[in-house]
């Protein structure tokens, strides 16, 4: 799924380090700048923060409501 307002990449592509934050209290702490930010949470509530602020290319998430786990 791509999320609501997303960036589209050139053709080339985008390779950056990928950082993976657990704890989101931490997000600021981090040199996100030139990365791609790798959350267990919704896109929405790091994009502000992470790449609008933090500088980072881009946000991967994965989540898993407790709704959906076995």
């Amino acid at each position: 799924m791509v999320a609501l307002n997303s960036y589209s990449t050139t053709k080339e592509g985008v390779t950056a380090e990928v950082v993976y934050i657990k704890d989101l209290k931490t997000l600021k702490e981090q040199n996100l700048k030139g990365k791609i930010v790798f959350v267990e949470s919704s896109p929405a509530s790091v994009f502000q923060k992470a790449v609008i602020e933090g500088g980072a290319l881009g946000v991967l998430s994965y989540s898993n409501p407790n709704y959906l786990q076995p």
